[in-house]
Protein backbone atom coordinates (compact mmCIF):
# COMPACT_ATOMS: atom_id res chain seq x y z
CA UNK A 1 0.00 0.00 0.00
CA UNK A 2 3.37 2.27 -0.39
CA UNK A 3 2.07 3.73 -3.65
CA UNK A 4 -0.83 5.34 -1.56
CA UNK A 5 1.63 7.44 0.18
CA UNK A 6 3.59 8.07 -3.16
CA UNK A 7 0.31 9.40 -5.00
CA UNK A 8 -0.45 11.29 -2.02
CA UNK A 9 3.05 12.67 -1.94
CA UNK A 10 3.20 13.58 -5.64
CA UNK A 11 0.05 15.11 -6.08
CA UNK A 12 1.14 17.70 -3.47
CA UNK A 13 4.23 18.24 -5.30
CA UNK A 14 2.91 19.15 -8.04
CA UNK A 15 0.07 21.13 -6.78
CA UNK A 16 2.56 22.81 -4.14
CA UNK A 17 5.26 23.73 -6.39
CA UNK A 18 2.44 25.41 -8.79
CA UNK A 19 1.27 27.25 -5.94
CA UNK A 20 4.31 28.79 -5.08
CA UNK A 21 4.87 29.41 -8.56
CA UNK A 22 2.49 32.28 -8.68
CA UNK A 23 4.76 34.46 -6.75
CA UNK A 24 7.56 34.14 -9.74
CA UNK A 25 6.17 37.25 -11.50
CA UNK A 26 6.03 35.63 -14.62
CA UNK A 27 3.54 36.91 -17.30
CA UNK A 28 -0.16 34.63 -16.80
CA UNK A 29 0.50 33.57 -20.82
CA UNK A 30 3.75 32.28 -20.09
CA UNK A 31 3.66 28.17 -18.55
CA UNK A 32 4.59 27.93 -14.68
CA UNK A 33 7.83 25.91 -15.37
CA UNK A 34 8.27 23.10 -13.03
CA UNK A 35 11.39 21.30 -12.73
CA UNK A 36 11.57 17.39 -12.04
CA UNK A 37 14.60 14.99 -10.98
CA UNK A 38 14.01 11.19 -11.16
CA UNK A 39 16.24 8.12 -11.68
CA UNK A 40 14.85 7.22 -15.90
CA UNK A 41 18.77 4.84 -15.94
CA UNK A 42 20.83 2.78 -13.88
CA UNK A 43 22.44 2.23 -11.16
CA UNK A 44 19.17 4.03 -8.91
CA UNK A 45 15.63 2.79 -9.21
CA UNK A 46 14.26 3.23 -12.17
CA UNK A 47 11.06 1.44 -11.75
CA UNK A 48 10.37 4.17 -8.87
CA UNK A 49 11.39 6.88 -11.58
CA UNK A 50 9.20 5.76 -13.76
CA UNK A 51 6.10 5.53 -10.99
CA UNK A 52 6.98 8.87 -10.16
CA UNK A 53 7.25 10.56 -13.51
CA UNK A 54 3.97 8.68 -14.76
CA UNK A 55 2.24 10.18 -11.88
CA UNK A 56 3.54 13.92 -11.98
CA UNK A 57 2.61 13.53 -15.66
CA UNK A 58 -1.23 12.42 -14.57
CA UNK A 59 -1.58 15.03 -11.83
CA UNK A 60 -0.17 18.06 -14.37
CA UNK A 61 -2.71 16.70 -16.78
CA UNK A 62 -5.47 17.19 -14.68
CA UNK A 63 -4.63 20.45 -14.01
CA UNK A 64 -4.04 21.71 -16.50
CA UNK A 65 -7.10 20.30 -18.23
CA UNK A 66 -8.78 22.45 -15.50
CA UNK A 67 -7.55 25.13 -17.04
CA UNK A 68 -4.03 25.60 -15.19
CA UNK A 69 -3.17 27.72 -12.46
CA UNK A 70 -4.50 31.11 -12.68
CA UNK A 71 -4.67 30.25 -16.20
CA UNK A 72 -1.02 29.18 -16.49
CA UNK A 73 0.03 25.42 -17.78
CA UNK A 74 2.39 23.28 -15.85
CA UNK A 75 5.07 22.43 -18.08
CA UNK A 76 7.51 19.59 -17.01
CA UNK A 77 11.02 20.03 -17.04
CA UNK A 78 12.65 16.13 -16.65
CA UNK A 79 16.23 15.43 -15.94
CA UNK A 80 17.03 12.18 -14.99
CA UNK A 81 19.44 11.99 -12.37
CA UNK A 82 20.65 8.12 -11.93
CA UNK A 83 20.26 8.07 -8.81
CA UNK A 84 23.37 9.56 -8.04
CA UNK A 85 24.27 12.28 -6.32
CA UNK A 86 26.54 14.21 -8.36
CA UNK A 87 23.99 14.29 -10.99
CA UNK A 88 21.23 14.97 -9.32
CA UNK A 89 23.30 18.06 -7.81
CA UNK A 90 24.11 19.37 -11.81
CA UNK A 91 20.46 18.40 -12.31
CA UNK A 92 19.20 21.10 -9.73
CA UNK A 93 21.75 23.55 -11.10
CA UNK A 94 20.49 22.88 -14.62
CA UNK A 95 16.83 23.28 -13.52
CA UNK A 96 17.89 26.62 -11.30
CA UNK A 97 19.90 28.38 -13.69
CA UNK A 98 18.87 27.23 -17.56
CA UNK A 99 15.82 26.61 -17.38
CA UNK A 100 14.69 29.36 -14.44
CA UNK A 101 12.00 27.03 -13.13
CA UNK A 102 10.08 28.24 -10.68
CA UNK A 103 10.24 25.06 -8.72
CA UNK A 104 11.60 21.44 -8.32
CA UNK A 105 9.76 18.14 -7.45
CA UNK A 106 10.31 14.58 -8.19
CA UNK A 107 13.45 13.31 -6.51
CA UNK A 108 12.59 9.57 -4.82
CA UNK A 109 15.86 8.79 -3.73
CA UNK A 110 17.74 9.93 -0.76
CA UNK A 111 21.53 10.38 -1.58
CA UNK A 112 20.12 12.34 -4.90
CA UNK A 113 17.81 14.68 -2.41
CA UNK A 114 20.18 15.70 -0.44
CA UNK A 115 22.60 16.73 -2.79
CA UNK A 116 19.53 18.32 -4.89
CA UNK A 117 18.42 20.45 -1.76
CA UNK A 118 22.01 21.96 -1.59
CA UNK A 119 21.78 23.38 -4.90
CA UNK A 120 18.31 24.38 -4.82
CA UNK A 121 19.22 26.10 -1.24
CA UNK A 122 21.54 28.34 -2.48
CA UNK A 123 19.23 29.51 -5.36
CA UNK A 124 16.30 29.71 -2.79
CA UNK A 125 14.21 27.60 -5.28
CA UNK A 126 11.37 25.52 -3.82
CA UNK A 127 11.91 22.23 -3.25
CA UNK A 128 9.28 19.18 -2.92
CA UNK A 129 10.85 16.19 -1.89
CA UNK A 130 8.50 13.51 -3.62
CA UNK A 131 9.61 10.17 -1.58
CA UNK A 132 13.58 10.55 -0.20
CA UNK A 133 13.16 8.65 3.04
CA UNK A 134 16.00 9.99 4.70
CA UNK A 135 15.83 11.88 8.36
CA UNK A 136 18.93 14.02 7.28
CA UNK A 137 16.72 15.90 4.41
CA UNK A 138 14.54 16.89 7.08
CA UNK A 139 16.80 17.92 10.09
CA UNK A 140 18.37 20.28 7.17
CA UNK A 141 15.75 22.44 8.13
CA UNK A 142 15.95 24.58 5.24
CA UNK A 143 12.77 26.44 4.29
CA UNK A 144 12.81 25.84 0.56
CA UNK A 145 12.68 22.21 1.18
CA UNK A 146 9.16 20.58 1.92
CA UNK A 147 8.45 16.85 2.76
CA UNK A 148 4.96 15.29 2.30
CA UNK A 149 6.32 11.70 2.45
CA UNK A 150 7.07 9.39 4.37
CA UNK A 151 10.51 9.33 6.54
CA UNK A 152 12.99 6.79 7.91
CA UNK A 153 12.62 7.33 11.55
CA UNK A 154 8.57 6.34 10.64
CA UNK A 155 9.88 3.08 9.11
CA UNK A 156 12.19 2.34 11.90
CA UNK A 157 9.95 2.29 14.41
CA UNK A 158 7.16 0.19 12.52
CA UNK A 159 9.74 -2.24 11.62
CA UNK A 160 10.79 -2.53 15.13
CA UNK A 161 7.08 -2.91 16.27
CA UNK A 162 6.85 -5.40 14.23
CA UNK A 163 9.63 -7.60 15.32
CA UNK A 164 8.50 -7.55 18.93
CA UNK A 165 5.06 -8.39 18.01
CA UNK A 166 6.29 -11.60 16.03
CA UNK A 167 8.53 -12.18 19.23
CA UNK A 168 11.78 -12.77 16.92
CA UNK A 169 14.85 -12.85 18.62
CA UNK A 170 17.59 -12.45 15.93
CA UNK A 171 17.01 -9.58 13.49
CA UNK A 172 19.55 -8.91 10.06
CA UNK A 173 18.79 -5.95 8.16
CA UNK A 174 20.32 -5.91 4.36
CA UNK A 175 20.69 -2.29 3.26
CA UNK A 176 21.23 -1.19 0.63
CA UNK A 177 24.84 1.22 0.27
CA UNK A 178 22.87 4.10 0.22
CA UNK A 179 21.95 7.47 2.45
CA UNK A 180 18.49 5.34 2.50
CA UNK A 181 19.56 2.01 3.42
CA UNK A 182 22.17 2.93 5.49
CA UNK A 183 20.19 5.36 7.45
CA UNK A 184 16.78 3.70 7.66
CA UNK A 185 18.95 0.53 9.26
CA UNK A 186 20.49 2.27 11.93
CA UNK A 187 16.75 3.88 11.95
CA UNK A 188 15.71 -0.04 12.90
CA UNK A 189 18.66 -0.26 14.86
CA UNK A 190 17.24 2.51 17.13
CA UNK A 191 14.13 2.12 17.50
CA UNK A 192 14.81 -1.77 18.55
CA UNK A 193 16.97 -0.51 21.69
CA UNK A 194 13.86 1.00 22.57
CA UNK A 195 11.11 -0.81 22.53
CA UNK A 196 12.75 -4.52 22.39
CA UNK A 197 16.30 -4.53 23.88
CA UNK A 198 16.27 -8.02 24.19
CA UNK A 199 16.54 -8.49 20.31
CA UNK A 200 19.73 -8.84 18.82
CA UNK A 201 20.46 -6.82 15.66
CA UNK A 202 22.62 -6.29 13.36
CA UNK A 203 23.11 -4.70 9.40
CA UNK A 204 25.23 -5.52 6.29
CA UNK A 205 25.55 -2.84 3.92
CA UNK A 206 25.30 -4.25 0.38
CA UNK A 207 26.46 -2.98 -2.58
CA UNK A 208 23.62 -1.06 -4.80
CA UNK A 209 24.99 -2.43 -8.22
CA UNK A 210 26.21 -5.80 -7.48
CA UNK A 211 24.27 -9.03 -9.09
CA UNK A 212 25.42 -11.49 -6.49
CA UNK A 213 24.71 -11.45 -3.01
CA UNK A 214 25.48 -14.33 -2.26
CA UNK A 215 28.42 -13.77 -0.07
CA UNK A 216 26.54 -12.35 2.49
CA UNK A 217 24.09 -14.93 2.01
CA UNK A 218 25.44 -18.25 2.01
CA UNK A 219 26.69 -17.84 5.76
CA UNK A 220 22.95 -17.47 6.52
CA UNK A 221 22.28 -21.17 5.81
CA UNK A 222 23.87 -22.84 8.70
CA UNK A 223 22.51 -20.39 11.86
CA UNK A 224 19.88 -18.24 9.73
CA UNK A 225 17.94 -15.33 12.01
CA UNK A 226 14.64 -15.20 12.92
CA UNK A 227 13.82 -12.38 10.67
CA UNK A 228 15.80 -10.75 7.43
CA UNK A 229 14.55 -6.84 6.68
CA UNK A 230 14.75 -5.92 3.63
CA UNK A 231 16.13 -2.65 2.78
CA UNK A 232 17.17 -2.19 -0.62
CA UNK A 233 15.34 -0.94 -3.93
CA UNK A 234 15.18 -2.78 -7.31
CA UNK A 235 16.65 -4.05 -9.26
CA UNK A 236 19.20 -5.17 -6.14
CA UNK A 237 16.48 -5.81 -4.08
CA UNK A 238 14.64 -8.14 -6.22
CA UNK A 239 18.24 -10.15 -6.99
CA UNK A 240 18.91 -10.42 -3.15
CA UNK A 241 15.34 -11.58 -2.47
CA UNK A 242 15.40 -14.60 -5.01
CA UNK A 243 18.50 -15.57 -3.68
CA UNK A 244 17.96 -15.32 -0.29
CA UNK A 245 14.83 -18.16 -1.21
CA UNK A 246 16.56 -20.03 -3.58
CA UNK A 247 19.14 -21.14 -0.32
CA UNK A 248 16.14 -22.15 1.62
CA UNK A 249 16.57 -18.86 3.99
CA UNK A 250 13.85 -17.16 3.76
CA UNK A 251 10.98 -16.66 3.57
CA UNK A 252 10.99 -19.93 5.36
CA UNK A 253 9.36 -22.13 8.19
CA UNK A 254 12.56 -20.71 10.41
CA UNK A 255 12.93 -16.74 9.38
CA UNK A 256 10.49 -14.49 8.38
CA UNK A 257 11.65 -11.64 5.14
CA UNK A 258 10.09 -8.38 6.22
CA UNK A 259 10.04 -5.66 3.42
CA UNK A 260 11.29 -2.11 4.88
CA UNK A 261 10.96 -0.76 1.18
CA UNK A 262 7.38 -0.36 -0.27
CA UNK A 263 8.09 -3.18 -2.85
CA UNK A 264 5.07 -5.02 -2.83
CA UNK A 265 3.10 -2.20 -5.32
CA UNK A 266 6.13 -1.64 -7.55
CA UNK A 267 3.90 -2.99 -11.38
CA UNK A 268 7.08 -5.73 -11.95
CA UNK A 269 7.62 -6.96 -8.45
CA UNK A 270 6.00 -10.25 -8.70
CA UNK A 271 7.52 -10.61 -12.25
CA UNK A 272 11.20 -10.52 -11.41
CA UNK A 273 10.22 -12.53 -7.51
CA UNK A 274 7.63 -15.19 -8.31
CA UNK A 275 7.97 -17.73 -5.40
CA UNK A 276 10.21 -15.90 -3.19
CA UNK A 277 7.47 -13.10 -2.82
CA UNK A 278 5.14 -15.44 -1.27
CA UNK A 279 5.21 -15.09 2.83
CA UNK A 280 6.70 -11.90 2.69
CA UNK A 281 5.83 -9.26 5.33
CA UNK A 282 5.05 -6.24 3.65
CA UNK A 283 5.46 -2.91 5.37
CA UNK A 284 2.04 -0.49 4.58
CA UNK A 285 1.87 3.01 5.31
CA UNK A 286 -1.94 3.78 4.84
CA UNK A 287 -4.75 1.76 5.13
CA UNK A 288 -6.59 2.22 1.94
CA UNK A 289 -9.61 3.47 3.87
CA UNK A 290 -7.75 6.44 5.50
CA UNK A 291 -8.16 9.83 4.33
CA UNK A 292 -4.82 11.17 2.71
CA UNK A 293 -2.00 12.70 4.62
CA UNK A 294 -1.76 16.90 4.13
CA UNK A 295 -0.83 18.16 1.06
CA UNK A 296 2.12 20.23 2.72
CA UNK A 297 4.60 19.34 5.20
CA UNK A 298 7.47 21.85 6.87
CA UNK A 299 10.57 21.06 6.22
CA UNK A 300 11.29 21.36 9.86
CA UNK A 301 11.93 17.63 12.00
CA UNK A 302 8.55 15.28 11.27
CA UNK A 303 7.29 15.55 14.56
CA UNK A 304 6.73 19.76 13.76
CA UNK A 305 4.85 18.58 10.45
CA UNK A 306 1.29 19.62 10.11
Amino acid sequence: MANFSRRGALRAGLATAAALALTAGAQAADPIKVGVTITQSPPGSVVQGTQVKDGLEVAAKIINDAGGVDGRKIELVIEDTQGLPEKARAAVEKLATRDKVAAITGEHQSSAALAGIEVAHRYKIPYINTNAWSDVVREKGYPEVFNPGNYNSRVGSAAAATMKELGVKRVLSFAENTDYGIGLAKAIGESLKKVAPEIEYKYETLDRASKDFLPAILPLRANPPDAIINLMLPPAAYIMMNQVYEQGVAPSAKTWLYDGSGLADYPDFWQNVKEAGKGMLVFGLYHPKMAQPPLACCSRPPTRCS
